[in-house]
């Protein structure tokens, strides 16, 4: 049964064609919408959830952690990631809003999934189910580190396949593909950025490869570490400090308007959040400075 599946996906795939950004199978009726097009975005973001949940119940039966609570969170962060996305999404195109109409649209679209409005109301979501099952936050962030990482590695990867606009502006250095690239076909209208630089064999910065890229090896890293012992809490830190500093660079060579203190949002938000960081290392020093030397004095003040 396994290999009939895995037959009847490759014959697909294999005669879809891309279009728009999205994968759209000819020999079904566009009156099934639903099986006519198919979003890579959300093949992506349906693997970096399924991978995130096989690891989280791998690392859960090893601690000794109901696998329960792994399906819980999954769950969580599947549902609240999203509305959270959405909302944000619609926060900042609020300016675009010609009616009631123009809003429902965009909310009940395919489009429109920001990154940090899905974590943090995910996060918070994830906090609750945690401390109601009588677990630390910090403790469980720790373990969902790399699964963080993996999942918005495939996040940004659906961004790629998708050409959804969250690539970079052009790219004036000859550097080789996939570094730069072009997206006529993808979802946003490439037609735009033909015309905003007037050049129609313009290729931009491929940010969300790098994003990927950066991610997936961040995941490695964490995943390599998660048998180590640290203070409690400081692989999520480091974590979210090493991401929201490399979204505040990225931001740099994307085409997101700088409409917040001439700032992007995204670096806005990120310096919050780094800002966030180097608050709980100052609080936290008395620990983490023995950790860093080595001293095993540290664990006498752990809250693991």
């Amino acid at each position: 049964m396994r290999y009939v599946v895995m037959g009847i996906s490759v014959l697909l795939f294999v005669g879809c064609q891309y279009k728009e950004g999205f994968l759209v199978l000819p020999f079904i009726p566009s009156s099934w919408p639903v099986l006519h097009k198919i979003s890579p975005y959300g093949i992506m973001m349906a693997l970096g959830f399924m991978s995130a949940s096989v690891l989280l119940s791998k690392e859960f039966k090893r601690l000794n952690i109901p696998q329960k609570l792994a399906d819980n969170i999954v769950i969580v962060a599947v549902v609240f990631g999203i509305i959270g996305a959405k909302l944000f999404f619609l926060w900042e195109t609020s300016s675009e809003w010609s009616g009631w109409d123009r809003m429902i649209e965009l909310t009940f679209s395919g489009a429109g999934l920001t990154w940090y409005g899905g974590f943090i109301l995910a996060t918070l979501a994830i906090y609750i189910v945690i401390r109601r099952a009588g677990y630390k936050f910090l403790y469980m962030a720790d373990i969902m580190t790399p699964m963080l990482a993996l999942g918005y590695g495939f996040g940004r990867l659906g961004c790629l396949l998708s050409g959804d606009g969250c690539y970079g502006e052009k790219c004036p250095y000859n550097l080789p593909w996939p570094l730069v690239d072009s997206f006529p076909n993808g979802a946003a209208p490439w037609s735009e950025i033909v015309a905003k630089y007037g050049d129609p064999n313009v290729v931009v910065y491929n940010t969300p490869l790098y994003a990927a890229t950066f991610s997936f090896i961040l995941a490695g890293v964490f995943w390599k570490l998660r048998k180590k012992e640290w203070p409690q809490g400081l692989k999520f830190i480091i974590f979210i400090f090493m991401h929201s500093l490399y979204r505040f660079l990225s931001e740099f060579i994307r085409l997101n308007p700088r409409d917040v203190f001439g700032m992007t949002q995204a670096q806005f938000l990120s310096i919050i959040l780094m800002s966030g960081c180097i608050l709980f290392v100052a609080v936290k020093w008395k620990q983490i400075y023995p950790f860093l030397k080595g001293d095993p004095s540290w664990k006498q003040t752990s809250q693991t």
